[in-house]
This record gives C-alpha cells, structure tokens and sequence, in this order.
C-alpha cells in the first residue's frame, strides 16, 4: 500500500512566532542611534498639526512621518506604540521575503533569506528606520509582481501604488524599483522564447506610481510647502548631506563594527571564544558586502545559458534587477548598514541560486553562511540582554544599559512642552521627556548644514530665551569622524553657535557625556514687531580650542 504522503507543516506561523521573541530583546530598550529620534518626534509633530520641512527640517521622506503619525493615532503616541510598528514592519518584511523566496523555491533553506534579514537589521539596528519601512512596501511592490508575471493591470496597478507608497519615505528606491521592473520585462522580451508584451501592466504600473508622487506633490503645494519639500529632500541633500557621506565601499565593517564586536567578546569570553564569535558576526557581513557581485555574475551566467536554452532560466530576471535595484538605492552611503537594507532580495537570489545548482561544493558553503548567521544571531542575543535598568519616562518605562541621568535631569527641571535644544544631535530627548524643539532642526553640524541654518536656530534660541540647552560631547568634533570620516570643525572664529553658547549659558555638570548648559539671564521674548535680532557674540579667543567640546 503507498505511503500517503506527510502534511507540510505552515512554516510562516512557526517562523513569524520566531521573530516576535527574537526581535522582543532588541525592541524592549533604548538603545542611543540618532535617525530613531528624528522619526518618532517628527511624527509626534505631525500628529500635533505640524508639516514636514516648513515646520521642522528633515531629509527623511514624508511618507515615514505620516505613517508612524498615523499609528500614534490610531495606538497612542508612547515608547512602546513606536517599537511595536517596528514590529509590525519587520513581520510584513519578513512575510514578504518568504514568499518571494517559496516562489521559486521550496526547501530546507526557503526560510534563511527573511531569518537573515532580520538578524541583519533589527538588531544591529534597533529602531525605527526609513530605509527599513521603505523596503517594507518595496517587498510588497515586489511580493506582488512575484505572484504573477509577465505583468497584468490589475499586478501592475497594485505594485505601482505599493511602490509609490515607499518612494514617499526614499524616493530613489521606489524610482529604481519601478526602472527595475521595467527593465526585467524588456529582458524577458529578449532573452526569452516567450515575448508577451506586458504594455498594460508596464502602463499601470508607472501609471500609479506617477499618481502617488502626483499626490504627494499637489498635498505640499496646497499647502504652501514644496519649496520646503524640495529644498529638504532633493536640494540640499544633493548640494550639502552628499559630501559627509563619501565613504569608502563597506565602510563600517572594518572600521567600527568589528572591532566594537571584538572587544565585546573579549570582556565577555575567553580569547579562543571571543576570536569564534568575531568571525562569526564577521562573515555574514561580509556576504552582505559581496552579494552585488554575486548576483551581476549570476545574471550573466544566465543570460548567457537562457540564449542556447530558455529552460535554463534559474530565476525570473525581476529578481536580478530589482535586487540590483535596491542595492543601489542605499550607495548613496556605502557604508556596512546601507548595504543591509538594500540587501533583502539579494539575499534571495543568491540562496535560492544556489540551493538549485547540482554542485556539491556550493551546497556546503550555503550551509556554512546559514550556521554562521545562526551563530551571529545567537551572540547579538548576548547583546540583546544587556538593557537591565528600567527608566521612567513622560512616554512610558524603556530600558537602557544604564540610567540616564541627562534624561532624569529634563523629566525633573522641565515640564511637558518646555522649550529645551540638544545640539548637535540626539532628539530622542524630545521625545522621551516630552519637551519642544525650539528650532526646526533636530540634526545641526557644521559642513553639513549652512551658516544660514546655525543662524536662524541662534535667532529661535533668542527669541524663545530657551532655558536649559543639551551640548553633546560624543557625537561632536573629532569623534564625527567615526560617522562621517571626511568631517572637519570650522575654524573657531566661524562656529556661530558656539560662540553664542559660551556668551549665553553656564555649564551646570556633564551627564550621560551631556554638557547641560542653562542659560545667565531669562528676559521675556521680544516682540514679533521688534527689529531683527542684533546676536551676542563672545569675542574669538586668540588661541584655537580643542575641536571637541568635551574638552573645553
């Protein structure tokens, strides 16, 4: 008698329950990365009436304000409400590549492309991302075409507004994305026997996504606001945030990452251990660095099989080049982390390449890339265990490393909606403490922004007499270079703001490497018919001061 055959067990269910616990280490703490505060404070503006770019400067998308805005009204705007739509973007995520992956492949590493991503992100990355939540609605965009090709309307239309929806929050990605579908149909054309046009489903798919940037443009001109949009978003990008993101290819990886990695696992393990565990995190990124290449040799090994025999074809070819695509979406910064987000599809086609080929060889060196990521996932669990200490904030309890006493000083000295600046840059203060930006930047650094900007945020300080002011001594002058390699201080005689510190404010104590500044004399605001404001200025000193504050 045969055997019937043994039910598939659902695997997203299993997977799904995986990521929730695994990701709930990472999400339950505060951990200080600085694009997380622009992003939930931003939304809490918007849920206040503010607008993007005219009420507060920022070169993330509008899409990623409005979004998370949306959640904080619908859930509350608190700590927790923000790390559960991390949550919920990583589960969509995750879903998405696990059906892109089961479309052309079933087996025992269908699961690793959606696992790797998210050991590779949210936990090396844990908050809230624009390049995370654009790449969510560019793997649905995607899920969508993988479904059913060659396009339709009805796929066409759907993945054009998915698309269109992310291209709010990183207009490249959902401009390279569509390119990307465009030009797979046009390889299928010619490099397959099959040569269905796909015009209608080409046609729907620009078609939508042109109606949502059309929209998006139209609300910000209502609005009296698109000067605003394009200045923050495409001008100033181009002409000034350009130039501290030169990085060399895959900078990060050997700069700052492993050897944090490094010295972790030495204070942790003993030297043989610690040397394991380094490789481990290591190799994983490494692929991460590599799978362009990858993938462009593939493709032309492909193109070149798929001329003499079409049945050869591995993979449909919208999945080289969206992938491709969204690899190149994020070298506007090369560095380790922009190459993880533009990696989900990549991960993909190479896995599932792979997997297929007879060759023995290549079935081992997929394993030993799974263990490894296993393995990684496992160490940053350590990592994920560190947060013990709960703290209480305006915006609920989170968990840090250790208390932060610059956080207690705010929640003690201030009340609900008091002005307070934190320069250059860590606005989750705002949020967390529930005190008010009285600029309209939350990141403010020299070769970066304009001496136009430092002046217009001394004229706010002025005219809202601020009282209490959060001078960073880690993320400023010498360290910068960590991040942004080619950075350099001004010479002293140019750096306004400082200079209009120093005159204005007297240090009250260094705390979490805050120098917490009050300011001399509070008068009442000056009048809005008063003349423009005459800024005092503490005469340049004859000698040059250290280029970090901590120092001073």
């Amino acid at each position: 008698m045969a055997r019937k055959p043994t039910a598939r067990v659902p695997a997203w269910p299993l997977i799904a329950a995986g990521i929730i616990l695994y990701l709930g280490l990472f999400l339950r703490a505060s951990w200080r990365i600085g694009d997380e505060g622009s992003i939930v404070y931003g939304a809490q503006r918007v849920t206040e009436g503010a607008l993007p770019y005219r009420d507060f400067f920022e070169v993330i998308g509008p899409g990623m304000f409005y979004s998370l805005a949306l959640w904080f009204t619908v859930f509350g705007t608190s700590w927790i409400t923000s790390r559960l739509a991390v949550l919920a973007a990583a589960l969509a995520s995750a879903y998405a590549i696990y059906y892109i992956t089961t479309r052309q492949y079933r087996g025992p590493f269908e699961a690793f492309p959606a696992l790797a991503y998210t050991v590779l992100t949210i936990p090396l990355w844990p908050g809230p991302s624009h390049h995370f939540d654009s790449n969510m609605w560019m793997l649905l965009a995607f899920a969508v075409v993988a479904r059913r090709e060659p396009l339709d309307k009805t796929t066409g239309a759907t993945a054009g507004v998915l698309a269109g929806i992310g291209a709010t929050f990183m207009p490249q990605k959902g401009a390279l994305m569509v390119t990307s579908l465009v030009v797979s149909t046009l390889l299928n054309r010619l490099l397959s026997r099959r040569r269905q046009p796909a015009i209608a489903g080409l046609v729907a798919l620009v078609g939508t996504f042109g109606c949502v940037g059309t929209a998006v443009v139209l609300f910000f001109w209502f609005n009296q606001a698109l000067p605003d949009l394009v200045y923050a978003t495409i001008t100033w990008p181009a002409t000034r945030y350009h130039s501290v993101n030169v990085l060399p290819y895959a900078y990060g990886l050997r700069e700052w990452a492993l050897p944090s990695w490094a010295g972790m696992w030495r204070a942790l393990l003993p030297s043989t251990a610690a040397l394991a565990a380094t490789t481990a995190v290591a190799l994983p990124l490494v692929v991460v660095a590599t799978l362009p290449v990858l993938v462009a040799l593939f493709a032309v090994r492909q193109a070149v099989s798929a001329r003499k025999d079409p049945g050869l074809n591995v993979l449909p070819w919208s999945y080289y080049c969206a992938g491709l695509a969204l690899m190149a979406s994020e070298l506007h910064r090369p560095d380790i982390m922009h190459l993880i987000y533009g990696s989900p599809i990549l991960l993909v086609v190479v896995t599932v390449y792979v997997a297929k080929q007879p060759w023995r060889p290549g079935i081992v060196l997929l394993r030993g890339w799974v263990a490894c990521t296993a393995v990684m996932a496992l160490l940053l669990m350590i990592r994920g265990l560190l947060p013990r200490v709960p703290v209480e904030t305006r915006r609920g309890t989170v968990r840090m490393v250790r208390a932060d006493d610059a956080l207690e000083f705010l929640q003690r000295n201030t009340a609900r909606g008091d002005f307070v600046f934190v320069y250059p840059y860590y606005p989750m203060y705002y949020f967390l403490a529930d005190v008010r930006n009285p600029t309209r930047y939350s990141i403010l650094l020299h070769t970066m922004n304009t001496s136009d900007q430092f002046q217009e945020v001394i004229q706010a300080l002025e005219a809202r007499q601020v009282k209490f002011v959060l001078w960073d001594t880690y993320v400023a002058g010498t360290n910068l270079t960590l991040w942004f390699p080619w950075y350099q201080d001004p010479p002293y005689e140019e750096q306004l703001l400082e200079r209009y510190l120093e005159a204005n404010y007297r240090e009250l104590g260094v705390k979490n490497r805050f120098r917490v500044l009050q300011r001399n004399v509070v008068s009442p605001p000056p009048s809005t018919s008063a003349r423009p404001l005459r800024l005092p200025l503490s005469p340049a000193p004859k000698s040059e001061p250290s280029a970090n504050p901590s120092s001073r």
